[in-house]
């Protein structure tokens, strides 16, 4: 499995990166851990506060492999609440399509953000890339995150509900309107 996406500090504003940088991808090491803290049988004992694999990785996985996606989401700050979904198919187009999302089926979990991610046909946008839908106002700036923002109205006007890289992350259940605010993430990628 690869690591797409991580962030463990619901107030980051990490993810405000412009085009080039998440073409390429990021991370941000956590500069509170210690090789004691962090568990040195992962990441060469380091740990990360936000971590992008990059959206040209992204787009040459998804169109070389059968790829799924499994989305991660604690939703408690006091008391670890993971909740999970994953998607079986799951495709990312290439920077000529403004790597839009091609493809994205939910499959199963306890949670489901396959409202808030049903984002097929959206192109990734970034503060120096204004892809998305709404044409009054550049919701990657607005939020100060690069995503896959949707075009139907929302509390964040017409950027959507689901971002998990913005500084104030929320995503839309499966059950109706109901959004939760989340307080860390992680999406991996799973190819055969």
């Amino acid at each position: 499995m690869f690591l797409v996406q991580l962030k463990v500090n619901p107030a980051s504003k990490s993810f405000n990166k412009n085009w080039s940088q998440f073409k390429i991808g990021f991370s941000e090491p956590d500069s509170s851990a210690s090789p004691n803290t962090a568990g040195s049988e992962c990441c060469c004992g380091k740990s990360w506060n936000a971590f992008w694999i990059g959206n040209e990785l992204l787009f040459k996985l998804t169109n070389s492999y059968k790829c799924g996606l499994h989305v991660f989401l604690n939703v408690s700050q006091e008391i670890p609440e993971l909740q999970y979904s994953y998607y079986d198919q799951f495709i990312v187009g290439s920077e000529a399509a403004k790597y839009r999302m091609e493809a994205i089926n939910f499959a199963r979990g306890n949670c489901s953000t396959s409202k808030g991610l049903m984002r097929v046909g959206m192109s990734f946008s970034t503060f120096d890339q204004d892809n998305d839908p709404d044409g009054w106002v550049n919701c990657a700036a607005r939020y100060e995150a690069g995503w896959w923002y949707a075009a139907y109205l929302s509390w964040f006007g017409n950027c959507g509900f689901t971002n998990f890289n913005t500084f104030s992350p929320h995503f839309l259940s499966l059950y109706g309107s109901e959004t939760n605010r989340l307080f860390a993430s992680q999406m991996w990628l799973e190819c055969i």
